[in-house]
């Protein structure tokens, strides 16, 4: 079976169907196992090592970190880690964009520190983080935008324009409130309230 990208796009459900039966992506979408195996992007060349290891590339390619683990917010405060689901929002100026992040920590890691109107169980070490990046690529903020919760996994915009942050556990051990809930997040940093949305369930999101 031999499929294009675009193909998959338009195909829908019968498209993922395909994908499922076939099994492998690389069977699909024709990647070659040698190149795969030399540590090629297929189609680009060869993926050069990168000296700080962060990201190899082919080469012409390049990226910009805008923030990682333990970079400093402001005194005290370290950008947390597990980063996981996220979403973008309008920024602060027509040029910015916001993007709210996941972190998916239960009970440790870099703990995000915030005010206490934005932490919901401060044994918890999940949460969520706002950057503001400009059309160049530059991080123009970044700030906690809730804490305090669990194994920040799934999520999603809403169209109103927040974020639903979802926790995947239903608990741990030295927990203060209860877990597996969804969270709704301000992408501006002025109306988070760290208030589990009890009407969408409590389970693993």
């Amino acid at each position: 079976m031999s499929v294009s990208r675009r193909g998959v796009m338009k195909g829908g459900a019968a498209g993922a169907l395909g994908i499922a039966l076939a099994g492998s992506l690389d069977t699909i979408f024709q990647t070659s196992a040698s190149a795969a195996e030399a540590g090629e992007a297929y189609g680009y060349g060869p993926l050069i090592p990168d000296p700080d290891g962060v990201l190899d590339l082919p080469k012409g390619f390049s990226y910009k970190q805008l923030s990682a683990v333990n970079d400093t917010i402001e005194p005290g405060v370290l950008v947390p880690g597990a980063h996981d689901g996220m979403a973008t929002y309008a920024g602060t100026r027509k040029d910015t964009v916001r993007l709210v992040r996941n972190h998916e920590q239960t009970s440790s890691g870099t703990k995000p520190v915030a005010p206490s109107r934005l932490v919901y169980d401060p044994a918890a070490y999940g949460g969520t983080t706002t950057l503001e990046v400009d059309r160049k690529g530059n991080l123009v903020d970044q700030y906690i935008s809730i804490a305090g919760t669990s194994t920040n996994c799934a999520g999603g915009a809403t169209p109103w324009g927040t974020w639903l942050t979802c926790e995947e556990t239903e608990g741990f051990g030295a927990q203060t409130k209860s877990h597996g809930w969804v969270f709704e997040v301000d992408p501006t940093g002025r109306k988070t309230k760290p208030e589990p949305i009890t009407g969408m369930g409590r389970f693993a999101h």
